[in-house]
């Protein structure tokens, strides 16, 4: 998927993509996917996929709250690291996002 937003290109076909975190069932009521992806300059990004609230567009886009389909949200270091302790265990996130405090 291709999405120009604010004049820059996500890609996730030529972006790297970290983890994913799938709920529910594809063409039920309660399915989404969050899919978070890191671009060659670094810049990190989501690919939203479903039929109710994701987590991730709770503190990205509030304003879209109870989005279906698919769509792409950039976001922050920040929330990608919040969103990858909330989802990756400790070996996966080192390997994303480099040692941290014991």
């Amino acid at each position: 998927m291709k999405k120009v937003i604010n004049g820059r290109m996500y890609d996730t076909e030529t972006a790297t993509m970290l983890g994913k975190v799938t709920l529910g069932e594809p063409r039920n009521w309660d399915y989404h996917e969050e899919v978070l992806f890191q671009k060659k300059n670094g810049d990190y990004f989501f690919r939203l996929e479903g039929t109710v609230i994701s987590r991730c567009l709770e503190h990205i886009f509030p304003e879209i709250l109870n989005a279906s389909a698919e769509r792409i949200c950039p976001t922050s270091k920040r929330i990608a690291m919040q969103w990858a302790e909330e989802n990756f265990d400790g070996d996966k996130y080192v390997e994303i996002f480099g040692e941290v405090e014991e």
